[in-house]
């Protein structure tokens, strides 16, 4: 009399593709296109066949990647820029302020949070496109440092810090918005997540009628004085800062399981673009100014300072935002207009400073105009501030090399030592084609990505079953985005059990690899080709999963069981009279070589996971 638990047995290997847990294997339909959820490319029926199961509009927007093709990125210079970011970093284990990022050269007297939340999107940018995963360890310092200086009382950064102290008290919006920005592009951290939720609770309190005065117009206010009082203006480049930050706090908020403070977060950002759309975004025809945004309004909506133009007035462009007028070749045709001079260079702005050509402007109006296809404004930005002598590629009169001097004035340039680390970024950034600086809500791929970079548990097993390359931090290359895309277009995919089965198939998997009679056990009854190292097959990751995914599956009990059933079955194979008397018996098709078929495998492991179960006793009974 067989057990019960091992009955079920029958089960597994009956009904493989019939079970709750997904198979993960490429054949969703055998008479159709493949679908190849292992990690291979997915033909575009199979991606439409797949698309009602993703909950976003677009399948193809992925909030953690930016990957864009290097073909043209000058990589010693991308290199060089890498490294004078990390000269200016403070590393001083245990100390408050390891991990900070110098404004310039020197001791980290000069701290801005913003400018070190766009180091680290350079760093990660740089890790990917040289290789070097380095990169990835500076720029998390840096977010550990940024973690550390957050403001406990309202979740704010203050404008700038010596080492780990404040020293400019006021607080822009703008230095809460990048980091968090900077935090999710990094890559999901439960443990940041505090810190996340913090900030946007800041922004949200400078979105309040009652903090910043005025209209309830969904716009922030610029932040708070050094006093601690509210500003009133509402600035275009805040709120467009903002609106990602609070889609980043949306989505982290999510992963987390916050799902109460993820509509909050949400309601923020929807109010946020809903006030830069009707009370920024200029859509007057007859407006020189039509197309763009205004710079600031007061809280009764009045335009502030309508005569002076800069970046700040395209930076909902600039930021990738799903805003009215983004997109518009209005835009990048604005900024030639207004800024571009003869030479390529972009200047500062039209009024005050309207003769200093900066790099750092350059490569910010270069990556509106590659946003928007007019490479040929772009490319003459770009060319200019490589050719303009700011580019310090030798040693400066500290011996340090890297960064770009940060304007040119007629007169001459600013000082060598201002080499600000925002411009190595925008230069990295312009020269590989751009910067997807979208967040969206987050989609079934986010929430997957999310989960296996915050847990190196669940993160390794995927990379062992799925042959990926994931990491904690940084970008995902493509194949692996291929393989996220794959798991989660299966439409036997539910998040809930995929993470509960993943680490039970992971440790089968491991068991089966690292010993040798368990693995030619396995290859022999499932027809595999197990080694001692490497990832699985399609067909056997297919196997392990519905194997692991049985309410009933215990590891101990199946090794056991599989090694029994492996010793029958090799004793029925060489021996013709016992081998005919088991298929007379059993209705089974059992041959001299090779594997059995699934349904014989399955009466293999029934006989064989009885407690009583004795082989000499069962063959003499044949």
């Amino acid at each position: 009399m067989l057990k019960k638990t091992y009955v079920l047995l029958i089960i597994w290997f009956q009904v493989l593709l019939n079970t709750c847990i997904p198979a993960y294997s490429a054949e969703l339909n055998p008479n159709a296109e493949t679908f190849v959820g292992a990690g291979a490319a997915q033909e575009a029926s199979a991606f439409a066949r797949s698309a009602a199961l993703v909950d976003h509009k677009n399948q193809e927007i992925l909030l953690q990647s930016q990957i864009v093709s290097t073909s043209a990125v000058s990589l010693p210079g991308v290199l060089m820029e890498a490294k004078y970011t990390v000269s200016n970093q403070f590393l001083s284990p245990g100390n408050l302020a390891d991990g900070a990022i110098n404004n310039v050269s020197g001791a980290p007297t000069w701290v801005v949070p913003r400018e070190n939340a766009l180091a680290i999107l350079n760093l990660i940018s740089s890790a990917s496109l040289t290789g070097d995963p380095s990169y990835l360890d500076n720029a998390v310092r840096a977010a550990d440092y940024l973690v550390r200086v957050q403001d406990p009382t309202d979740g704010g950064w203050f404008d700038q810090y010596d080492y780990a102290v404040p020293v400019a008290l006021s607080k822009s919006p703008t230095q809460t918005a990048e980091v968090m920005i900077a935090f999710f592009k990094l890559g999901y951290d439960s443990k940041r997540y505090a810190a996340m939720k913090k900030g946007a609770q800041f922004l949200m309190a400078c979105q309040n009628p009652a903090n910043k005065g005025g209209a309830d117009d969904g716009l922030l206010g610029g932040g708070k004085d050094a006093n601690g009082n509210y500003a009133n203006w509402r600035w275009a480049s805040d709120n467009s800062f903002a609106y990602l930050a609070l889609k980043a706090a949306q989505a982290w908020a999510v992963a987390y399981g916050d799902s109460k403070f993820a509509a909050q977060a949400q309601g923020s950002a929807a109010a946020v673009l809903n006030g830069i759309n009707t009370f920024l975004y200029n859509s007057n025809p007859t407006d020189d100014d039509y197309g763009v945004w205004k710079r600031a309004i007061d809280g009764s909506g009045a335009e502030m300072e309508p005569n002076f133009h800069e970046w700040i007035n395209y930076a909902p462009q600039m930021l990738d935002l799903p805003a009215t007028g983004v997109g518009s070749s209005l835009v990048g045709e604005w900024i030639h207009r207004k800024f571009q001079q003869a030479d390529g260079s972009v200047v500062w702005n039209d009024t005050y400073q309207s003769t200093r050509k900066s790099p750092g402007f350059s490569f910010q109006a270069a990556l509106v105009w590659e946003d928007l296809g007019q490479t040929n404004y772009a490319d003459a930005a770009i060319q200019w501030a490589v050719n303009s002598g700011l580019w310090q590629q030798t040693p400066d009169q500290n011996g340090v090399v890297g960064g770009w001097i940060d304007w040119a004035e007629p007169s001459g340039p600013a000082p060598f030592w201002q080499r600000f680390i925002d411009t190595s970024f925008y230069y990295s950034a312009a020269t590989k084609g751009g910067y997807d600086f979208k967040i969206e809500d987050a989609t079934s791929y986010d929430l997957l990505l999310m989960k296996l970079q915050d847990s190196d548990s669940l993160r390794s097993g995927f990379n062992l079953l799925f042959g990926t390359n994931l990491r904690a931090v940084g970008e995902v290359n493509n194949a692996d985005m291929s393989v996220l895309r794959g798991v989660i277009y299966d439409p036997r995919y539910k998040q809930k059990a995929f993470f509960a089965t993943l680490p039970k198939v992971a440790a089968l998997y491991r068991a089966i690899r690292s010993n040798a009679t368990y693995r030619a056990d396995f290859n022999l009854l499932f027809a595999a080709s197990v080694q001692a190292s490497g990832s699985p097959t399609v067909a056997v990751r297919t196997t392990l999963f519905n194997t692991a995914g049985t309410p009933t599956y215990n590891r101990t009990a199946f090794l056991a069981t599989q090694t029994k059933a492996a010793a029958l079955y090799r004793a029925l194979r060489t021996n013709a009279g016992k081998r005919s008397s088991f298929n007379k018996r059993y209705k089974a098709h059992l041959l001299s070589s090779g594997s059995p078929v699934p349904r014989d495998r399955a009466v293999l492991f029934n006989i064989t996971g009885g407690a009583t179960y004795n082989q000499a006793r069962f063959l003499k009974t044949l």
